[in-house]
C-alpha cells in the first residue's frame, strides 16, 4: 500500500514540470511541431533497474536532442521528454540508448519507445503524453522493434484494446479510479443538500489525478466507457446500501451515462437496474444523467423497441429519476422537453455565467424554469461559483444549486461527513 501511495505521489511532483514546460517551449516556438516520447527501461530477468542506468539514458538522450529539449524521469524506469519534430529521429534515439547502455557489462537492459507527433502545440496536454504511452506499450508487445509512433488507427487495432482493456481492468482491481461526489443544495437561505453527483478520477501513477476530460475520449474511442461507467455505479451502490443497512442519512446520487456504445447495446438498462436491486436499493436513491446534446433526445417516440430512447424510458418506468445535463451546451430545443422521459434539468453552466449580465439570457431561463416546473419537473443550476449567481439563480425560481460556490467534488469520507451534519434522516428528492 505505501508502495502504490509513494508512487502516485513521485509520478504527480514530477510528471507536473515536465507539462508546464512543454508548454512554454511550445508558445515559444509557434508553427513548430514537437514529438512527445516516453521510454520504459526493462531487463531481461525482471531484475531491478539501477539508478544509474537510467541517469545515462537520461543523459544520452538529452545530449542527443536539441539544448531545448525537456528531458525527465517521470517514476520508476519511466524517461519522458519533449522536443522539436526536426530533432527527433527514432533510428538515432534508439543507437543513444544503446550506446549509453552499453558500459554496464552484464548486457541484460533493453528498452521500448513510445512517440506522438504533437501538430498543434497550441492544444499540448497530459492526453498526448498518454498517447506517446499507448505506442511504447504496443512496441513492448512487438519484439520486432524497440519503438512505434502512435497513429490515429492505433485506437481501432486490436493489440490497443487489448493492451488498454488489461490495464484498464488493472487500474479498476487496483483502486486506480476514485470517485469523488459533488452536492446539490437546495437554493434556500438554508441550504442543506438534496443530491449529489458521483464523478470519476482515475489515479495514475504518472499523472496523479486526472480529469474524465483526459481519458473518457480514448475510452470511448475504444468502446471501453461501460467499464468506468459500471465500476461507479457499483461504488455508489455499494455506499447507498451501507448507510441505508446503518440508517444514516441519504440522499440520491446520479451516475453519467451519455456513452454511445454504452446506451446502444441493448441490455444496458437491465444491467444496471441488476446492479442496483442486487444491494437491495431503492431504485430512488439512484439516478442517471444523461447529455443533452445526444441525437437521440429528439423524436423518442419514434424510435423501435430496444434502442437507446427505450432503455431510457425502461430505467424511467423502474422508478429511476433520469436527468438531462448541461442542458443549453448542445443543439437545444424545445422538443427535447416535450418528448424525453426526464426528471431533472441541469442548465449549463455557460447559461448560468451568462445569467448575470444578459437580460435577455435572464428573460430565457426564467421561462424555461417556469416550462420545466410546469411539466412537473425539477431545475438543478450548474457551475455557480459567486454569490451572484447564487442570487440570479434563486431569483429567476431555480430551486437547486451545484458548484464550488457552496461545495467542491468531496471524496468519500468528506461526503459522508457533510451528509452527516447537514440532512436529519432519510431524505426524499420528491419532497424538494
Amino acid at each position: 500500500m505505501s508502495q502504490t501511495k509513494n508512487s502516485t505521489k513521485r509520478g504527480d511532483t514530477r510528471s507536473i514540470p515536465l507539462f508546464c514546460r512543454a508548454q512554454t517551449l511550445a508558445w515559444l516556438n509557434p508553427g513548430a511541431q514537437f514529438v512527445f516520447g516516453w521510454i520504459k527501461l526493462l531487463r531481461k530477468k525482471d531484475e531491478n533497474i539501477a539508478k544509474p542506468a537510467l541517469d545515462a539514458c537520461a543523459a544520452a538522450l538529452k545530449h542527443e536532442l536539441d539544448k531545448d529539449a525537456i528531458v525527465e524521469h517521470m517514476w520508476g524506469t519511466n524517461i519522458g521528454f519533449f522536443a522539436r519534430a526536426d530533432k527527433v529521429h527514432d533510428e538515432y534515439i534508439c543507437a543513444t540508448l544503446h550506446d549509453a547502455l552499453a558500459s554496464f557489462t552484464d548486457n541484460s537492459y533493453y528498452f521500448k519507445i513510445g512517440l506522438y507527433l504533437a501538430k498543434h502545440p497550441q492544444s499540448i496536454g497530459p492526453n498526448m503524453l498518454a498517447f506517446a504511452g499507448l505506442a511504447m506499450h504496443l512496441a513492448t508487445d512487438d519484439r520486432s522493434t524497440s519503438f512505434k509512433w502512435y497513429d490515429e488507427d492505433f485506437l481501432d487495432t486490436s493489440i490497443a484494446r487489448k493492451t488498454f482493456y488489461s490495464f484498464v481492468k488493472r487500474s479498476i482491481e487496483q483502486g486506480s479510479f476514485i470517485i469523488h461526489f459533488q452536492p446539490v443544495f437546495t437554493c434556500g437561505s438554508n441550504s442543506q443538500v438534496a443530491t449529489a453527483e458521483a464523478l470519476v478520477r482515475w489515479r495514475h501513477p504518472c499523472y496523479g489525478d486526472l480529469l474524465p476530460s483526459l481519458f473518457l475520449p480514448i475510452l470511448s474511442r475504444l468502446q471501453m466507457l461501460d467499464l468506468i461507467d459500471l465500476h461507479v455505479l457499483e461504488r455508489v451502490a455499494t455506499l447507498q446500501a451501507r448507510r441505508q443497512e446503518f440508517d444514516l442519512p441519504l440522499v440520491p446520487i446520479s451516475v453519467n451515462i451519455a456513452r454511445d456504445e454504452m446506451l446502444l447495446n441493448t441490455n444496458f438498462a437491465e444491467r444496471m437496474i441488476q446492479v442496483v436491486d442486487r444491494y437491495g436499493l431503492d431504485h430512488s436513491l439512484v439516478q442517471f444523467e444523461l447529455l443533452e446534446g445526444y441525437p437521440f433526445m429528439d423524436n423518442i417516440s419514434n424510435y423501435p423497441l430496444g434502442t437507446v430512447a427505450n432503455q431510457i424510458k425502461q430505467l424511467h418506468e423502474e422508478g429511476f429519476s433520469i436527468l438531462i445535463d448541461d442542458y443549453g451546451s448542445g443543439a437545444s430545443n424545445i422538443n427535447t422537453l416535450c418528448t424525453m422521459p426526464f426528471d431533472i434539468l441541469k442548465l449549463d453552466k455557460h447559461l448560468v455565467d451568462r445569467c448575470c449580465d444578459d437580460k435577455t439570457v435572464e428573460h430565457v431561463l426564467q421561462s424555461l424554469i417556469t416550462c420545466v416546473h410546469e411539466l412537473g419537473h425539477k431545475v438543478i443550476a450548474e457551475g455557480v461559483e459567486t454569490t451572484r449567481q447564487f442570487s440570479s439563480m434563486k431569483d429567476i425560481g431555480c430551486e437547486l444549486i451545484q458548484g464550488f460556490y457552496l461545495s467542491r467534488p468531496l471524496d468519500l469520507k468528506d461526503f459522508e461527513t457533510l451528509l452527516d451534519t447537514s440532512n436529519q434522516g432519510p431524505r426524499s428528492f420528491n419532497n424538494i
